[in-house]
């Protein structure tokens, strides 16, 4: 490969600003195996970090070593490059919504594209296609609550739950997206968000 080729690949990439993500497909004007030669070669020098298989990422710096995004950050890039929707499910959104301190060993997100799984710096990462339906939700938080609530199961709530969840409705939602995403929800989740609001 000319090394004019080289150092305009090499330029395009020292371009990049800190903090963001690459992807192999990025540079089609590039062969493929080329572009992980260069993007090889930034990893060593340290400029670059390989996060997954296709996956890098330029990081800011630190006298602890490179920062690198969350697992999160990089699931929802890769859902933006595959056209799809996602959403955490299980152990992932309670955490995430500060429902359970427990830190799930992998992270399981619903996503409306393709199957796959993932290991972003070690951090184990499954993609599992979902129905259109559970991604017909207009605000976010109703569709996270829709997941964890199904996680914990009917009744499965705690009082301490119960009274993040309101404080999450309260700071998050409005009535028109509220009223419908309520409707999507099944009868038992409905009337438990309805007694929670009530009590706001």
């Amino acid at each position: 490969m000319p090394i004019l080729k080289e150092n305009s690949l090499s330029y395009k990439l020292d371009m990049l600003p800190v903090g963001t993500l690459v992807f192999l497909s990025d540079y089609p004007d590039y062969d493929v195996a080329f572009t992980c030669r260069v993007l090889a070669k930034k990893c060593r020098e340290g400029s670059f970090v390989k996060l997954s298989k296709g996956i890098y990422y330029k990081p800011e710096m630190t006298r602890f070593g490179p920062l690198l995004p969350s697992a999160d950050k990089v699931v929802r890039a890769v859902a933006r490059r595959d056209n799809a929707k996602i959403l955490p499910s299980g152990n992932t959104v309670l955490n995430q919504l500060g429902l359970s301190d427990q830190v799930p060993m992998r992270l399981v997100y619903l996503t409306s594209g393709s199957e796959r799984d993932l290991d972003i710096g070690g951090t184990k990462v499954k993609l599992k296609r979902s129905v259109p339906k559970t991604f017909e939700f207009k605000g976010e938080l109703m569709a996270l609550l829709a997941q964890a609530m199904r996680a914990l199961g009917k009744n499965g709530l705690t009082e301490d739950q119960r009274y993040v969840v309101g404080r999450l409705l309260k700071e998050h939602t409005d009535i028109e997206t509220f009223e419908h995403d309520l409707h999507l929800m099944p009868a038992w989740m409905q009337k438990e968000i309805t007694e929670i609001t009530e009590k706001r």
